[in-house]
């Protein structure tokens, strides 16, 4: 029971240690082009599992995943992306608001998705940003126009405003 409590305290204690060299071995392979070693080294540093955690180097070791094909690299490097624009277009980047408009709008699969990119195209128009008013307005008028072909009075009088106009 000794040698066994001995044998468990001394492997539980190397364990970080041999994490750190098969990190080391991994990101050899990944140095090479060996892109599931790329993967599991980007893993590696975004969870810290290893090495010490870095999100800067997760991203590269990502994208050069991601530029080979690997689909999961792909998600995470948008990941990374995406948190950041969102970021960026919150603090009031005109630029950033329309990239996010633009995410919002090829969306599929979220609700509402519509309405959130043309929020995020009116805080970049109203900073004066050409994409995001012809975005809103192309944006708007179809949305515009599909509400009055389904009977909406008010998009009604909307669009033959814009007609008149």
């Amino acid at each position: 029971m000794k040698k066994l409590l001995t044998f468990m305290v001394l492997f539980t204690m190397s364990l970080p240690l041999l994490a750190q060299s098969y990190s080391k071995e991994l990101e050899k392979a990944a140095k090479k082009g060996d892109v599931a070693s790329q993967l599991a080294v980007a893993n590696a540093y975004y969870n810290g599992d290893g090495v010490t955690a870095n999100t800067d180097k997760a991203a590269q070791w990502y994208y050069k995943a991601a530029v080979a094909g690997n689909d999961e690299a792909k998600q995470k490097l948008y990941s990374f992306y995406s948190k950041s624009l969102e970021k960026f277009a919150k603090e009031g980047d005109a630029q950033a608001q329309y990239e996010v408009g633009m995410d919002y709008l090829e969306m599929k699969d979220l609700k509402n998705n519509t309405e959130v990119a043309g929020k995020w195209f009116l805080a970049a128009k109203n900073q004066g940003h050409a994409e995001a008013t012809s975005k809103l307005y192309s944006f708007y008028s179809k949305s515009l126009e599909l509400a009055a072909k389904e009977g909406d009075a008010q998009a009604q009088y909307e669009v033959g405003m814009d007609y008149l106009e």
